[in-house]
């Protein structure tokens, strides 16, 4: 299990995730780092990223934790 806040991996333990909860920051869990189970609105994506081009480089019908975490460095 992984967390990752606002596209950051920050966690791979699911012992530290109710913490994470209790802080109010949104968990987004996931099974596997590199398959790609996420999907967001393009907009959403672009607000969030800051940068067209890589909201871009990203499939908003289907991309990976993996695959975010490129797009925020």
């Amino acid at each position: 299990m992984s967390l990752l806040v606002r596209g950051v991996l920050a966690l791979m333990s699911s012992a530290k995730v109710p913490s994470a909860v209790s802080l109010g920051i949104e968990v987004v869990s996931v099974p596997s780092f590199e398959a790609p189970l996420l999907r967001c609105e393009f907009a959403v994506l672009s607000e969030v990223l800051g940068d067209g081009r890589a909201a871009l480089a990203l499939d908003a019908d289907r991309f990976s934790a993996s695959d975010l975490w490129f797009a925020t460095i």
